[in-house]
């Protein structure tokens, strides 16, 4: 009897174990997902199953057309975008992801014309999900390196 509840025990606690890292995986391809699906390829049919009913957004409750302009802003300024993920950490509901964006600059920019420069920049994302839908942003986009790149002489 005892040594079938300590076979038990081991199990939940194998299964708890497994399940979260189901978890991490499965909060990580979440963000992947809708980099690739919203931001890129602006798909916004995709948007409810990836995002929460009303996600905020670098704090504002403008959560879609806050994102939305971001990736307009982003697919009208360059061309050819790309997103690179260089890393990505879990911490509890967090996903923290590190990217690099790449394109080339064939709209206007900060007030610089179209130099058809290929520019790289990097930004931080933080997103918080809940039940597998983002419900928070933070995203800080390096717009300065990449104003320094199309800028230059």
């Amino acid at each position: 009897m005892r040594q079938r509840f300590g076979r038990a025990v081991l199990l939940a606690c194998l299964v708890i174990a497994l399940s979260s890292c189901d978890t991490a995986a499965t909060r990580k391809r979440v963000v992947r997902t809708y980099l690739d699906e919203l931001l890129i390829a602006q798909r916004w049919q995709k948007w409810d199953e990836l995002m929460g009913k009303s996600p905020s957004y670098n704090g504002t409750s403008l959560g879609r057309d806050a994102f939305k302009g971001v990736a307009h802003f982003l697919n009208t300024t360059f061309s050819e975008v790309s997103v690179t993920v260089e890393d990505q950490r879990v911490d509890g509901s967090w996903v923290i992801t590190r990217i690099s964006v790449s394109g080339v600059q064939t709209g206007r920019f900060l007030n610089v014309t179209p130099r058809n420069r290929r520019v790289r920049f990097r930004a931080i994302l933080m997103d918080r999900l809940e039940s597998g839908h983002v419900v928070e942003m933070w995203h800080q986009f390096d717009y300065w390196d990449a104003l320094l790149q199309v800028a230059r002489p």
